[in-house]
């Protein structure tokens, strides 16, 4: 089975930028990366403030610089 792919829309009007992952809006938001590369799939990483999390299914956990998570 392959990856989820979802809609993502950013729009900014200086200085308020709003972000939305398959017309739901993200609050929190700290900052945003998009990257690609020759034959990969673009891919948006949303780095936001949370204070409790559910994740469904697997998954990859990225700690910080320092190893914590």
């Amino acid at each position: 089975m392959g990856p989820d792919f979802h809609d993502v829309s950013i729009n900014t009007q200086f200085p308020i930028t709003t972000i939305e992952v398959d017309g739901k809006r993200i609050h929190g938001v700290r900052s945003i990366r998009f990257y690609t590369d020759i034959d990969s799939v673009p891919t948006v990483e949303i780095e936001a403030l949370a204070s409790n999390i559910k994740i469904d299914g697997k998954v990859i956990v990225k700690g910080n610089k320092n190893g914590s998570k």
